[in-house]
């Protein structure tokens, strides 16, 4: 078989095959759940990679004709191009499956995913842990006299002061409705109390729109800390920063109730 013929023969085949490929591709991601993800990444990055390899094949074949090796070429570079968009779908994704939107804080599920990794680094390396819950005093409260677009807006305030509050290891996130949670690692009780009692003032003295129509003219948190070494356990932490919580509440709001297992 003539070599230009035999290239011909090879640019069908593999056109058919990797157009099969891209399509099947394209309809598994866009019916796949967030847990899924993981695989269609390492699949898409070894894609990648396999195509840019046909790409610098191709360049060295000169054989092939020009018109076949540019069009090898632009099918190709378009199909590095989709490849990375799937891989930036895969990135926004996962992010969205972590992420709050409304706060843009953490969520729920990236909590319990971060402080099971912590429990375990702090466990191996013998250090301290502390992990706060934290609860807007009389929200309810706000939201009916305001609308919830004021207590949107407020909540949104809220977790800007506790992003700005925070250390970059630390890990904060929106636990469900008003309430957060900050997780510190490798902190020990006092600085964790400083933080939470410095989060606690912020809170009280920032003018908020809104306030003067709430019972106590201002808006307040309640917090409840606990920091553990040695015996770790992750929802026995967090039962404890819960129970202090809303022991907080029932002395009266506004406070800081805490304690120091280790």
């Amino acid at each position: 078989m003539p070599m230009q013929l035999k290239y011909k023969r090879y640019f069908k085949i593999l056109l058919f095959l990797f157009s099969l490929l891209v399509i099947t591709l394209i309809i598994y991601s866009y019916f796949t759940i967030s847990s899924e993800l993981t695989a269609m990444k390492t699949i898409l990055l070894a894609l990648k990679v396999e195509v840019t390899n046909i790409l610098e094949s191709i360049s060295s074949i000169s054989s092939l004709f020009f018109t076949e090796t540019i069009g090898l070429l632009i099918f190709f570079a378009v199909a590095i191009i989709s490849i990375n968009y799937l891989l930036n779908w895969y990135y926004l994704e996962k992010r969205n499956a972590l992420i709050d939107e409304l706060t843009e804080l953490y969520n729920r599920k990236a909590m319990k995913n971060w402080l099971k990794k912590e429990v375990e680094r702090a466990k191996r390396f013998n250090h301290p842990l502390s992990v706060a819950i934290m609860d807007l005093d009389r929200f309810k409260s706000y939201n009916d006299v305001n609308g919830h677009l004021k207590g949107d807006w407020l909540l949104k305030n809220i977790s800007n002061i506790l992003k700005q509050s925070i250390r970059d290891i630390d890990f904060v996130g929106r636990y469900g409705g008003e309430e957060f949670v900050i997780i510190f690692p490798e902190t020990g009780h006092e600085n964790a109390l400083k933080v939470c009692e410095r989060i606690r003032q912020t809170i009280e003295t920032t003018p908020f729109a809104g306030e003067e129509n709430m019972p106590t003219k201002k808006v307040t948190i309640s917090i409840g800390l606990v920091t553990f070494c040695g015996d770790f356990d992750q929802e026995k932490m967090l039962k404890k920063a819960d129970d202090f919580l809303y022991e907080a509440k029932s002395k009266g709001r506004n406070m800081v109730v805490h304690k120091n297992v280790c």
